[in-house]
This record gives C-alpha cells, sequence and structure tokens, in this order.
C-alpha cells in the first residue's frame, strides 16, 4: 500500500487525513502545474549538458554582444537536448541583455526539406512585408543582410535531410558571413547524424570542423533518475499543496520498487522525448481524486506506451534492415567486445546460407554497406565517434536498440513481415 509507505513516516509533511480534505478541484491546479511544466522547454532542467549550454552561450552571447559572425555544428541523437539548450539559452541572452536587440530564425528542414524551400522560410521569418517582392535567389538573401542591422541566429534544425543535396543555402549563407563584414550572422547546423561532418561538401566542410559540439543521451541511470525528479517536481509557490505533493513524490522516487523501474526505464530507451511524453501520459491519467502521482501511474503509463514505442521502432524496416539488426545482436550476445560492418556480413552471409533462410536474396556487401548506413542515420546503430579517421566500413558499431525491444518485435511480428528462418534465428537462439 502506497499510501502507507507515503504517510508512516512521522516527518510527512502532510498527513493521510489532511490529504482526505483536500477538495478535488483543488487537485486541478497541480495537474495544470505540472502538464504545462512538461510541455514548456523553458521549465525543463538541463541534466549533464554543463558544457555544451556553456559553449553555446558563449557563441551566442560574441554574436549579440561583439557581433561576432561564427557557424557551429550542434550534434546528437533525438532527444538528447539540443532544442531545449538553444531555446533556453536564447531565452538567457534575451533576459541578460534586454536592451540588445537580435533576430532568431528556427527552420526544421524535415519541413522544408530542400534548399529552396530552406532559403524562402529564412526570408519569410526576417522579412515578411517584403515576401512580395521576392524571387527565392541568393541575391534575395544578401540584400536581406545588406539591410539588416540587428545580429541574427540562423538554426537550421534536422539538418540531415539536406546533407545528401547541393546544400547551396549553406555556401550561400557562409558565402554572406565572409563578403559582407558588416552582417552578424551565427550559423547554427542541428543533426541527429553523428557523422554529418563527413557528408558536408568540400567548400563548407572547413567552417565547421573545428567548432562542434556534441550532445550524448542521458549518460547514467542517475541522469534519468535526475531529470524525471526535476520534471515532476513543481516550484514551490509556497502552498500547502505544492509542498504536500513535492514531499509526497520525493518519498516516491525514493522507494526501491520505483528505482528498479528507473533502471529498466534506462536500458530500454535513453530518449528524453520519450519520457516526457510518458511523464505527460501518467499525469494525464491521474484521477482527479488522487492526491499525489504513484508507482501505479508510473507503471500503467510504462506499459501503454513502451507496447506501441517496441512495436513502431523496427515496424518500418525491410527484411534485410531487419536481418542486419538481428545479426548485430547476434554478435553482441556472443560477447564480442568489438565489431565492424565486415563482421556484420560475415554472419549475414552465414546466416543467408541456412536452409530456412531461403526467403533471402543475396545482396552484394556494397548494397548491404548502405542499408547500414541508413541505420545509422535512424539512430538503430551508433559509429564509435572516435574512429572518424577511418572508412565507415572498418568503424566499430553497436545496437541502440535493447535485447527486449528486438526480442518483442520478433515474437509478436507475422511472417509477412518475419519469415521463418529470421523468427527463428530472433527468438529461439535468443532465448537460450
Amino acid at each position: 500500500d502506497h499510501t502507507a509507505a507515503f504517510t508512516s513516516k512521522p516527518e510527512a509533511k502532510i498527513s493521510l487525513e489532511n490529504q482526505k480534505r483536500m477538495s478535488q478541484s483543488a487537485l486541478i491546479p497541480i495537474k495544470s502545474r505540472l502538464l504545462r511544466q512538461l510541455s514548456d522547454s523553458s521549465h525543463k532542467k538541463i541534466v549533464g549538458l554543463v558544457d555544451q549550454q556553456r559553449r553555446i552561450y558563449s557563441l551566442i552571447e560574441n554574436a549579440v554582444i561583439k557581433r561576432e559572425s561564427n557557424a557551429a555544428l550542434i550534434l546528437g541523437p533525438h532527444g538528447s537536448g539540443k532544442s531545449v539548450v538553444l531555446r533556453q539559452t536564447l531565452e538567457e541572452i534575451k533576459n541578460r541583455y534586454p536592451n540588445r536587440s537580435f533576430k532568431k530564425v528556427f527552420v526544421n528542414c524535415i519541413v522544408y526539406p530542400t534548399d529552396f524551400h530552406v532559403l524562402r522560410e529564412i526570408l519569410r521569418q526576417t522579412n515578411p512585408e517584403k515576401m512580395h517582392h521576392i524571387k527565392d535567389s541568393p541575391d534575395d538573401l544578401k540584400n536581406m543582410f545588406y539591410e539588416e542591422s540587428d545580429p541574427m541566429i540562423i538554426v537550421l534544425e534536422e539538418f540531415e535531410v539536406l546533407l545528401r543535396g547541393k546544400q547551396s543555402v549553406l555556401y550561400n549563407i557562409l558565402d554572406i558571413m565572409n563578403t559582407l563584414p558588416s552582417a552578424s550572422i551565427l550559423l547554427l547546423i542541428v543533426s541527429c547524424h553523428l557523422d554529418a561532418l563527413d557528408l558536408f561538401e568540400k567548400r563548407v566542410k572547413s567552417r565547421f570542423s573545428q567548432l562542434q559540439i556534441i550532445f550524448p543521451p542521458l549518460l547514467s541511470v542517475k541522469d534519468l533518475e535526475i531529470y524525471l525528479r526535476n520534471s515532476l517536481i513543481l516550484d514551490d509557490d509556497n502552498s500547502q499543496l505544492t509542498k504536500g505533493f513535492n514531499y509526497q513524490t520525493e518519498i516516491m522516487f525514493s522507494l526501491p520498487r520505483f528505482q528498479h523501474m528507473i533502471q529498466q526505464m534506462f536500458y530500454t530507451t535513453r530518449d528524453a522525448r520519450f519520457y516526457n511524453s510518458l511523464m505527460r501520459h501518467m499525469v494525464g491519467k491521474v484521477a482527479i481524486s488522487a492526491n499525489h502521482l504513484s508507482i501505479e501511474n508510473f507503471e500503467a503509463a510504462w506499459v501503454n506506451l513502451t507496447r506501441d514505442y517496441e512495436i513502431d521502432l523496427l515496424q518500418g524496416q525491410s527484411q534485410v534492415g531487419l536481418t542486419v539488426l538481428a545479426t548485430m545482436r547476434e554478435l553482441e550476445l556472443r560477447s564480442i567486445p568489438q565489431y565492424n560492418f565486415h563482421n556484420v556480413y560475415d554472419e549475414y552471409l552465414a546466416f543467408t546460407k541456412n536452409s530456412n533462410a531461403a526467403a533471402f536474396q543475396a545482396i552484394s556487401k556494397a548494397s548491404l554497406l548502405k542499408v547500414l548506413d541508413q541505420l545509422i542515420d535512424q539512430e538503430y546503430i551508433r559509429v564509435d565517434p572516435r574512429s572518424q579517421h577511418l572508412p565507415l566500413d572498418s568503424r566499430p558499431i553497436c545496437l541502440l536498440l535493447q535485447h527486449n525491444q528486438m526480442l518483442n518485435f520478433f515474437k509478436g511480428a507475422d511472417q509477412s513481415k518475419v519469415p521463418t528462418g529470421l523468427h527463428t534465428y530472433t527468438t529461439q537462439g535468443w532465448l537460450e
């Protein structure tokens, strides 16, 4: 009984009797505040990203105060805090220097997937009143900066979408930074592709090679615990209700059962966005008659979200992609300390030669390497960042998927998606 666990201690600030006297309507502001706190990036507490925030702050401050132009790569997997840190830092600069004006432009390259669309969106955000005069050419961009007196922060998010194109918008902005001394431009390229620099054209690569800011995923169980606690503890407003709610939340975090849950969650995924969804789902489902969060709330939200998460995680993969992931998992189960694409290809060939794998067509090494590259883009596979000097096929790699995630998918997938040979290879072999 978790209520008893919360109230049995003599130091409990709110007794069970007092909790029962709390009206149902009194809890509504608590739920609203929590949901607003979870949805607003300015409320999110940064965990383990002090150096990244410091470097980004310095870049923005120099652009706004000293009018220094610069360009930087901000890299890290989805949910590692890149966008949150950027937005918080911009807000911090704005509050610290209220008399300094600057413009900020955020363009998501998934929404604007070509150089033409990115260029047009930059112009739209900076000069909306002149859009009918714009012909969407690089000259329009240059003319805009000739006329612009305020420093400008340009953030291109999800930039990996444009990395395989001509990257002309990137070249044009860098060219303006070089040829127009009066322009103060800070260009921040944000990507989840840790190898993004390798895909830059030579004419722009040198500008980013010395200035990369890497955002790792949540690094430890303790990091995850701090992230969850900071997100669920309300700012103290000196009310009895808030103090009691926060106290009960702290007690929940101290219980061994909840600590074990946090460990399980960490080894399933380190995506902070997933945990935001989890907490919103949990808070949204809390009954108005309740007066605190409970482990049961967390467990119910976890079961509901992970069931869909594990299925969706691999649902769109081809048979070849699934087989590559399965062979990598097989290598890891054999406790091979380090492996690369060549090891994966050898294991893939060994699997396809099996009589139960007749449904699989032979695939060339070059084609399989392209599949591996796509899986890296999709963040199923991590490449050792210390091996950038090596070609992709020789770089150490590892899975970002957990064993239970893959096992649950292969166990539940139908034969049209996972042929018998692959199903046997994964479920029977992995359960031994």
